[in-house]
């Protein structure tokens, strides 16, 4: 299992999710959020899909966490991850390589259920 990031940001969502820093690699922290976001139907049409919806979800809920508020923000913060918050968001193989651009996101938040989203939100809380 990769090693835990000791990045700011990533404390900070340690103390938001309650859980020690090196825990946010174990494989049932995370998860949890990303089966919550996976109840949120996918507006996307399946050929335009790039980046799997509870991906996209889980980064922008936990970039939140941390204070986070913008898209643009939510890229930075994901891209300042290690490799093992990122492989617990699914992101492929845990590369920042593999993460979405600002336009990606913003254009599939817009077409996001935000009740759906919410609710599922809500259920993790």
């Amino acid at each position: 299992m990769p090693s835990c990031p000791t990045l700011p940001a990533s404390r900070q969502l340690a103390d938001q999710l309650g859980v020690q820093s090196e825990e946010l690699c174990a494989p049932d922290t995370l998860p949890s959020l990303l089966e919550a976001v996976r109840t949120v139907p996918d507006p996307r049409a399946p050929h335009l899909v790039t980046h799997p919806l509870p991906m996209l979800l889980g980064l922008v809920a936990c970039a939140l966490l941390c204070g986070v508020r913008s898209v643009r923000g939510v890229i930075r913060w994901a891209h300042g991850q290690g490799a093992g918050i990122l492989a617990a968001l699914d992101v492929a193989d845990g590369d920042p390589a593999r993460l979405p651009v600002a336009t990606t996101l913003t254009r599939t938040l817009a077409r996001v259920d935000a009740d759906a989203l919410d609710t599922a939100v809500g259920a993790f809380v």
